[in-house]
């Protein structure tokens, strides 16, 4: 396109949809997305693409999350996480530039343990549960930071809405779990001596004023309290 701030490199082998890249030496790496396990490296250089390997079968992708762990000048360490099948992942790869390799028909079974997407292990050799099952890290984001790069920092979006309803001498707290589809109900401590009350959320505190008060003689007294 004429006069065009933007340029027209070669498409990629298969579309993306929501996709994770992460830049290594000459190379973008596409890890992913969320119809496909296929992993692909972009040459900045050669404007060319070729495969790099495939998630686990048994993981479907769907706002998955890859962050550069650690880099060397030969190899780098990938991590990637998410959600899939209600069950949380984490998986790790030690990348070595599939273009190291003069072969166009890279095979990543002929490469050990490198460029394949394996599970995180312990000391212990057992797989890493990083993070509780009940949270949805559909669509979350990370940072490694630490001295050591020994940290996760992760950002998700809850599952969980909380909702607060006051009406006259009743108060709950109202917790709806949108991946159970359940709502649970808590009593809340109220003033049972105000109605027609307003109330609000402010500062993790909830403040209850105005109102009228009604003694056992039927007197009406306008209240000027704030709770």
């Amino acid at each position: 396109m004429a006069n065009s701030a933007f340029e027209n490199l070669e498409r990629s082998p298969i579309p993306f949809n929501q996709t994770q890249g992460i830049s290594y030496q000459n190379e973008i790496l596409l890890c992913g997305d969320q119809d496909k396990r296929d992993c692909y490296s972009y040459h900045t250089i050669k404007n060319e693409y070729r495969l790099i390997c495939y998630y686990p079968n048994n993981i479907n992708l769907f706002g998955h999350c890859v962050l550069k762990w650690e880099e060397s000048k030969d190899i780098i360490t990938l991590l990637s996480f998410g959600s899939s099948n209600n069950k949380n992942f984490i998986l790790v790869m030690s990348y070595s530039s599939v273009w190291d390799n003069v072969d166009e028909n890279y095979n990543e079974n002929e490469n050990g343990d490198k460029n394949k997407w394996l599970y995180l292990k312990n000391k212990d050799g057992n797989n890493v549960t990083f993070i509780d099952n009940d949270y949805n890290l559909i669509g979350a984001r990370g940072l490694i930071g630490g001295k050591n790069k020994n940290l996760l920092f992760i950002t998700y979006l809850k599952s969980e809405n909380d909702m607060i309803l006051f009406c006259e001498t009743i108060g709950l707290l109202i917790k709806y779990d949108e991946k159970k589809n359940e709502f649970e109900f808590y009593d809340l401590p109220i003033c049972d001596n105000i109605n027609k009350y307003a109330y609000l959320h402010f500062n993790n505190s909830i403040f209850l004023f105005g109102g009228y008060h009604v003694d056992i003689n039927a007197n009406i007294t306008i209240s000027k309290l704030i709770y």
